[in-house]
């Protein structure tokens, strides 16, 4: 995965010829799915902002309310989308996931903790790691239903007491 080829986890990886497959693979699923979902948030609160500012310079270039008023059906459909999408929560779990994870690697690389102890370092490695992205999976699975059992939180309707 271009971005995360000079790293120092992977740097690790290559240094260690039986480092499990299985930890560098989730790995780079966190890192490559919050950079994702990161860059998938901004875009959309991006769109939102654009959308919402020429809502007024539509009414006043145009002097028309059909153009006011499809771009605020635009608008509350991106805080839709916002909604039920969760590309901020996404990125902020699956960066704590990453991070968790190369804790975990850091940790096995130094022999520190549990892994200076361990009979089979690797082994224990990869429980550790499986069991982080199993958390994470369990979380992810949470805020769906959530999201879903939810109504979209919408903005007040103009000329509506707030």
């Amino acid at each position: 995965m271009a971005g995360t080829d000079g790293h120092w986890v992977v740097r690790i990886v290559e240094a260690d010829q039986g480092f499990p497959e299985v930890v560098l693979q989730s790995w780079r699923w966190y890192a490559r799915s919050a950079t994702r979902a990161r860059f998938s948030y901004y875009g959309l609160e991006l769109s939102s902002l654009l959308v919402a500012a020429t809502i007024p310079v539509s009414a006043v270039v145009w002097k028309s309310s059909t153009v006011a008023a499809v771009l605020g059906a635009v608008l509350v459909l991106v805080t839709g989308i916002r909604q039920v999408v969760g590309w901020h929560e996404n990125w902020m779990s699956f960066s704590q996931t990453r991070h968790q994870i190369e804790k975990e690697i850091a940790l096995y690389d130094m022999k520190h903790g549990p892994y200076g102890q361990a009979e089979d370092p690797r082994a224990l490695l990869c429980a550790t790691v499986l069991e982080i992205a199993e958390g994470e999976g369990q979380r992810w699975t949470a805020r769906r239903a959530q999201a879903s059992a939810a109504p979209p939180v919408l903005p007040p309707a103009p000329n509506q007491p707030q």
